[in-house]
């Protein structure tokens, strides 16, 4: 299938349910600035035998770019290692990102029902409404945001999308509820805690 991509601004194709889903991360990730499935070949050398060989996707996060290998087992293999041995003689970081990883936690869940907010337009009445919610304090919960949005005349799935556009922050590895805590973005969250 094909997945449209925000980050990439193009549709990328995968292969499997599992590579879709880390399009859902990588598509969150306020770490992964770029990303794209069309990777550099490297060739490798094992057993005495020479093989071309792409990872799944190409992961940038400002002027570094790491190759990602989606492996379905946990177990390293040589395999993998001939493969950062061949990466590296490029320059190129590799990493392998195992469907465990990719599938266990809130995060992918998260990704998805943010991702669904991610082409909502935000209004200048938003963003005003979530400047004023944050005027005297420094974090609150989800379903504090969206009643105080609500409010003041906005639509409250709109915390969602200011969640997905990172103007706001919460704790990706925790399940998105309405008790989520939230603070503004670029606020390291332990300076909020207890405050």
């Amino acid at each position: 299938g094909y997945f449209p991509s925000i980050k990439a601004m193009r549709a990328i194709p995968f292969r499997s349910s599992l590579e879709r889903d880390v399009l859902y991360l990588l598509e969150l990730d306020p770490a992964v600035a770029t990303y794209t499935n069309e990777t550099p070949t490297v060739l490798c050398s094992r057993n005495g035998s020479y093989f071309h060989f792409r990872c799944d996707f190409e992961v940038g996060g400002g002027a570094e770019k790491e190759q990602i290998l989606i492996a379905r087992t946990s177990h390293p293999s040589n395999l993998h290692q001939t493969l950062r041995d061949a990466y590296q003689k490029k320059g190129l970081d590799f990493s392998v990102i195992t469907e465990t990883e990719v599938r266990t936690g809130a995060r992918l869940r998260n990704s998805k029902i943010l991702y669904k907010y991610a082409r909502q337009v935000v209004c200048t009445d938003a963003n005003v409404a979530l400047s004023r919610f944050f005027d005297n304090r420094t974090d609150g919960t989800i379903g504090e945001l969206q009643d105080h949005l609500q409010n003041n005349g906005v639509n409250r799935m709109t915390a969602y999308t200011f969640l997905f556009l990172n103007y706001i922050q919460f704790t990706v590895t925790e399940l998105l509820q309405g008790s989520t805590r939230i603070w503004p973005a670029g606020v390291p969250a332990n300076v909020t805690e207890g405050a």
